[in-house]
């Protein structure tokens, strides 16, 4: 009889996705608080989109381990990012966390997400709360919602403090771009 030992499965790979073309100071906060994040296969991404103002140089001397792709021209948003895509799923990610350069996290932000995403197969994508930068702890988005005509949409949660009533995971219609696994 062999028995062998149970080993854990290593957990999905996220690739944080950060587009940035001309916001050096907020890229590299950004990239400040990503590394505060507790999930442990993280890999951080930036995307240059055609920066004229440093953005390059100065993020490889303040984080020389950060996967840097300089696209040589401004793609625009949806390009952009499809670029970084296009380099996360060639690196085998499970998951990829596309990120605005102007936004900062939550510690547990990632694992919470994955955990969402892993609990339901049917989840194709999964989004934190989003804060505004001031007041503190007023929302900006829990996710959107979209009209029966689809004329008008509506972020749940927008402009009120929060006090717990969107901290259960909820189907929404839609996710602001900012942050999205």
């Amino acid at each position: 009889l062999c028995l062998s030992a149970s080993h854990p499965s290593p957990p999905p790979l996220v690739v944080a996705l950060i587009l940035n073309w001309n916001g050096c100071a907020d890229t590299l906060a950004c990239l400040e608080s990503l590394q505060q994040q507790t999930y442990p296969a993280l890999v951080p991404l930036v995307v240059d989109n055609g920066s004229s103002d440093g953005s390059a140089v100065a993020i490889r001397a303040a984080f020389p381990g950060v996967h840097l792709i300089e696209t040589g021209a401004n793609l625009g948003f949806c390009a952009g990012n499809n670029v970084g895509l296009e380099w996360a799923l060639a690196q085998g990610a499970d998951y990829v966390l596309m990120l605005n350069n102007d936004t900062w996290f939550d510690p547990a932000m990632t694992s919470e997400l994955v955990a969402a995403a892993n609990d339901d197969p049917a989840i194709g994508l999964a989004g934190p709360k989003i804060y505004q930068a001031a007041p503190p702890h007023v929302l900006w988005s829990a996710g959107g919602a979209v009209t029966f005509w689809g004329n008008v949409t509506a972020m749940r949660g927008f402009r009120q403090a929060d006090h717990g009533q969107y901290d259960t995971a909820a189907d929404v219609d839609y996710l602001p771009g900012c942050g999205i696994l």
